[in-house]
Order: C-alpha cells, then sequence, then structure tokens
C-alpha cells in the first residue's frame, strides 16, 4: 500500500509512525523540530488520515507497508520511531524484516498483548450522525453528548474528520474497517522474538499504557541493546504534553 507521508528536512533519515486514530497531522510540529536535525517522514498508516483504505488492519500489513516504502523512498538505516499503535508496527517490522535501521524508539507501548480498551472513543464516533452536524461547535457538542469529556480528547478525535465542497462532514479514516479490525490493536509479541538494533522506550509517568516490571524483561528478551526511560508529567501522547523533554530524550538516543 502506498501511504501517504510530510517530508521535512535533511540529512539521517527518520520514519515517524502515529498511533491509532491518529495522523501525520499529530506529529507535525514536533516533527519540524526533528527536521532541523534529521530527513524527517510522517506517515499515515493504512485507514487513517489521507492514506488508502483496506478491509485488512493489522501488523503483518502495516509492517509490511513500512517495508515497502522504505524501498520506494530507497532509505539507507533510517530511524524509526512509533507512537502507541505505531510503536507496535514498529516491533513488528524489526521482528520481521532483516532490513537495515539504523536505531528504534518506540512511544509509551510495550510488545506485550494489550487488551482492547477503546471502546469509549468507537461508541462516541458510531454514535455520531453527520448528516445532521453543521459546524464544529455542534460536532464538538455531539461528541460531548456521546460521552467524550475531555476537550485535548475531543480535539484529537475531530482531526479525522473533514467537510466536503458542500460542507458536510465526512471521515477521513476507515472507522468501520478499524472497528471490524480492532482486536489485532492490541497485539503481543513472541517472546521468541529477537532484534539487536538499540531502541529506545519512552514511557510517560501518567500513563494508562505503563511499562511495568514483566513489560521491561520481554523488552530485554526481544531486543538485548533495548533501554527503557520515563518522561515524567506525561501521560499517553509525551510528544504533544512534554515535547521539549521528548525531543531531547530523542535527540540525546540519536546521538549515543
Amino acid at each position: 500500500m502506498n501511504l501517504f507521508y510530510k517530508e521535512l528536512g535533511q540529512g539521517q533519515p527518520i520514519i515517524i509512525l502515529h498511533g491509532l486514530f491518529g495522523s501525520s497531522d499529530n506529529w507535525y510540529t514536533i516533527g519540524k523540530q526533528f527536521a532541523e536535525h534529521l530527513h524527517v517522514f510522517i506517515l499515515d498508516h493504512r485507514n487513517h488520515g489521507q492514506s488508502p483504505h483496506s478491509d485488512v488492519h493489522n501488523y503483518e500489513a502495516m509492517a509490511a507497508d513500512l517495508q515497502k516504502f522504505i524501498e520506494q523512498q530507497k532509505l539507507i538505516n533510517p530511524i524509526l520511531l512509533g507512537h502507541s499503535m505505531g510503536g507496535k508496527t514498529v516491533i513488528k517490522f524489526l521482528t520481521t524484516y532483516q532490513t537495515p535501521v539504523k536505531k528504534a524508539i518506540i512511544v509509551d507501548i510495550s510488545p506485550r498483548y494489550y487488551p482492547q480498551h477503546h471502546h469509549a472513543y468507537i461508541k462516541a464516533m458510531l454514535g455520531l450522525n453527520l448528516s445532521t452536524l453543521q459546524s464544529r461547535q455542534e460536532l464538538d457538542n455531539a461528541f460531548i453528548q456521546n460521552g467524550v469529556d475531555n476537550v485535548a480528547e475531543r480535539q484529537f478525535l475531530m482531526k479525522n474528520l473533514y467537510r466536503d465542497d458542500d460542507g458536510a462532514f465526512h471521515w477521513k479514516i476507515n472507522l468501520a474497517g478499524l472497528v471490524n479490525q480492532i482486536e489485532n490493536i492490541g497485539e503481543g509479541t513472541s517472546a521468541d522474538a529477537y532484534s539487536e538494533v538499540p531502541i529506545l522506550f519512552v514511557k510517560g509517568a501518567k500513563s494508562n499504557y505503563y511499562i511495568n516490571d514483566s513489560d521491561a524483561t520481554l523488552i530485554y528478551q526481544i531486543f538485548p541493546r533495548g533501554n527503557i526511560i520515563t518522561i515524567a508529567d506525561a501521560g499517553h501522547w509525551i510528544q504533544a504534553e512534554q515535547p521539549q523533554a521528548f525531543f531531547k530524550a530523542v535527540m540525546d538516543f540519536v546521538a549515543s
């Protein structure tokens, strides 16, 4: 699948992969910072943003998309950075393909299995009657009525909508396809998997996706050259909540 991407900067290539219900837009601001030092490619996963839709949404397919992108762009020893679902895509890629990778950064996710926990978001999105909504304010109010009380979460979800020439709202994401394949998002990695790529796991101190002691054992078993750091006062969206601390952590690792 040919993925949509945004390209910034020059030099050492770094590929950035967003999480579930996200897009390249979520990483553009900090991507511009990285572009002062690196050649940045920010991708939209299949079924997200401006990338094509598919009935298949699993890590085998997304890792294959990443492999194809690297081949198409003729990238040599790229750095891979993945957040949440994007992080699991990177893990699948590193433990499946032999493509040379300089380093990898996994943001707030571990290789273990995560039970499905996106029910509230899915219920809220499926509960919208887009044909009756005529403004962003009405859309925001509809999300509130559907139980999304947090303003940042509403803004995040609303990035998945666009307006056509007549002003009608439509989903950018393949909502039905993602709902049908949602159980694949929490897929774990076998303890028999292995990669010697230097890899940094960055976790948010306040995140519900916490990386615990058993996760650390699994990480070091799969990735013997792995390291884990914690960003204080950050939840799951570390790059948005603590952008400077996150930027420094990534760049220090890249330079090491």
